[in-house]
Order: C-alpha cells, then sequence, then structure tokens
C-alpha cells in the first residue's frame, strides 16, 4: 500500500514537472561552438543530441535546460551568457506557430496578443502578462525555473533580453526601455545596465519586467483574419491588460479591439458569460491575490477601486461565500 502511495506521488510530481521546449537549448549551445566550446561534449553530460533538440515537438524538464546553460557558462566562464544567447537574432527556439504569428504581425499590440496567446507552446509553467499604468506598459514575465535553480539566472537574462530583441522588430533597433525589473539577486553587469536608457537595473524582486512607454491611442488590437477562438483569446488579453486603466468601460475595450460595442457583447455572450461577469471574476482573482501577498482589505479595497472596503468585503462574501477573513484563515 504504502509503496503504491509512493508511485502515485512520483507520477503526480512527474505529470506537474515543470517543461520547456528543447529548443530554448540552442542559442546556448551556439555560444558554446562560437567559443570553441564543443557544445556535442556539453549535450553527451546529458545524453542529448543536437538533432532531437530541433525537433520542434520535443519538449524537455526545464530544470534541464537550466542545468545545460550552467555548463556552458562554467566552461566559457561568461556570467552574461543569458545575455549573449538572446544576441542571436533568429527565431530557431520559439515555437514554430508562435515564430510564424510574430512575423506575420506589424504593430506592438499584436506582438504582446500574440506571444501571451499562444505562450504555453514554450513550455508549461513560462507566464508572460502585461499590465498598463501611467502611460506605460509593463511587460511582465517569470521563469519556469525557481531562482534557487542551477542556470536560473541566465535563462532569465535570456529571456528579458529574447523580449527586448522582439520588442526592438516594432520600436525600433536602438530602443531602449527606462530601466529593467529582474528576478536576479546577483549585481547586473555593465553591458546589462547598458541596455537602459538611465543605466538602471532593479534587482531581487518578485517577478521580471520590462517598462515601455506608451500612449494608449497608438494601441489597437484589432484583427479580421483570426479565428473566433483567437479574437476571444486576444480580447481577453485587453481586458487583463486595461481593467484598472480610470477610463475602462465596454465603450474603451471596443474602441481598441476595433468593433461595436453589440460585436463585443455577443463575443461574451458565446461564451455564456457577459462584461460584467468577466470583469467581476477578474476583480475576485485579483483581490485573492493581494490579499495572499499580506494586502490589507482597505488597500485591496483601494486598489480595486471599490468606495468603501465594506463593499468589497460584502463583493467577495457574494462571490465566494467568506469574507476577506475567513479566506485567509482557509488557505
Amino acid at each position: 500500500m504504502e509503496s503504491h502511495r509512493n508511485y502515485e506521488e512520483k507520477q503526480n510530481t512527474l505529470n506537474t514537472l515543470p517543461i520547456s521546449r528543447a529548443t530554448i537549448s540552442a542559442p546556448f549551445l551556439k555560444f558554446a561552438d562560437d567559443n570553441n566550446i564543443d557544445s556535442s561534449t556539453v549535450l553527451k553530460a546529458f545524453k542529448l543530441n543536437k538533432q532531437a533538440l530541433t525537433n520542434p515537438n520535443i519538449y524537455l524538464p526545464t530544470h534541464m535546460i537550466g542545468r545545460l546553460a550552467d555548463t556552458v557558462a562554467k566552461l566559457s566562464n561568461h556570467h552574461d551568457l543569458g545575455f549573449h544567447a538572446a544576441q542571436y537574432n533568429d527565431l530557431d527556439d520559439l515555437h514554430p506557430t508562435l515564430s510564424k504569428c510574430i512575423q506575420s504581425n506589424n504593430d506592438l499590440s499584436g506582438l504582446l496578443s500574440t506571444v501571451m496567446t499562444h505562450q504555453k507552446l514554450q513550455g508549461s509553467h513560462f507566464k508572460l502578462w502585461v499590465e498598463y499604468n501611467e502611460n506605460k506598459l509593463r511587460i511582465y514575465h517569470k521563469s519556469a525555473l525557481k531562482n534557487t535553480d542551477r542556470g536560473f539566472e541566465y535563462a532569465n537574462d535570456f529571456t528579458t533580453f529574447k523580449l527586448l530583441g522582439l520588442l526592438r522588430k516594432y520600436l525600433g533597433n536602438t530602443w531602449k526601455p527606462d530601466y529593467l525589473v529582474m528576478e536576479n539577486n546577483s549585481p547586473p553587469q555593465a553591458k546589462i545596465v547598458g541596455q537602459t536608457k538611465q543605466y538602471r537595473v532593479i534587482t531581487g524582486q518578485k517577478c521580471n519586467y520590462i517598462p515601455v512607454e506608451c500612449a494608449i491611442e497608438t494601441l489597437h488590437f484589432q484583427s479580421e483574419t483570426q479565428s473566433r477562438s483567437c479574437l476571444s483569446s486576444r480580447l481577453e488579453h485587453i481586458i487583463d491588460i486595461f481593467w484598472q486603466h480610470e477610463s475602462f468601460s465596454l465603450e474603451f475595450v471596443a474602441h481598441l479591439f476595433g468593433v461595436s460595442e453589440r460585436t463585443l457583447q455577443r463575443l461574451f455572450i458565446d461564451q455564456g458569460s457577459s462584461f460584467r461577469d468577466y470583469i467581476n471574476k477578474k476583480k475576485l482573482k485579483k483581490s485573492l491575490e493581494l490579499l495572499k501577498e499580506g494586502m490589507s482589505v482597505n488597500d485591496v479595497a483601494f486598489e480595486l477601486g471599490y468606495s468603501d472596503p465594506s463593499n468589497f468585503t460584502r463583493a467577495l462574501k457574494k462571490q465566494i461565500n467568506m469574507t476577506p477573513r475567513q479566506y485567509l484563515m482557509q488557505s
């Protein structure tokens, strides 16, 4: 009985193990070859071969890719490996579907929508999301690796500078963010700091983000060629980015999406929902996250635009049948 339970626990662990596309290792191996390190020797240690890593359908445990990057960094003595690996401008490390969609987009809005829609093609636990505040888009990302895993900082740097490279396709080759926010704990090297206008990299944060100054009038997420499911996905992304904007409304979203308010309402009806229901669910999810992070009820209510903390408490009780205090006690 005990051995059967142990087997089940092991299977559950394997089923939830973060996996990533094998081709993500390609830029790190290219760097090894370019620096007179035989990448086949690196792969041999992991019982892998280059041919397998070029297959777009092969996924590996994410921690293995982190260890591979860590090995290349140590052999090359490059502690800024992630930055260098991201300088290869091809899209070989991306899933073919994601790569094709990126190349077919011609504006920033399309890029963000595409990457958010197809991010799971890169791996099971990688997360990318966008928020808009004070005329700035914040493009967040969080690695599937833990910050205690081997290779974490190389993988984290790689994702940040890969995203910067994609952004420059639309914002210009010389574009730089004002600053960068990163999970990395070690002090950034000069070449990384130099990628920002203010020569400032804030480290040791809960997640990474790239700020992009952007007037909301320049953003348009409409697309006439996508399937209905893709349109629904894109619509959800718009709401997720802008739902806390001071001008947020059905009219606001319809304008960004390039459709009438009636068309927008029909999209929600097709999904068995409504605009108001979706926003309420979004508020609920966000409020629970903030409470778990230790934010007070008053601050959560203010953050989510409730006129009074008691209104927030009533809204939460109506949706989950618990007050904020009761929720925290059982979570």
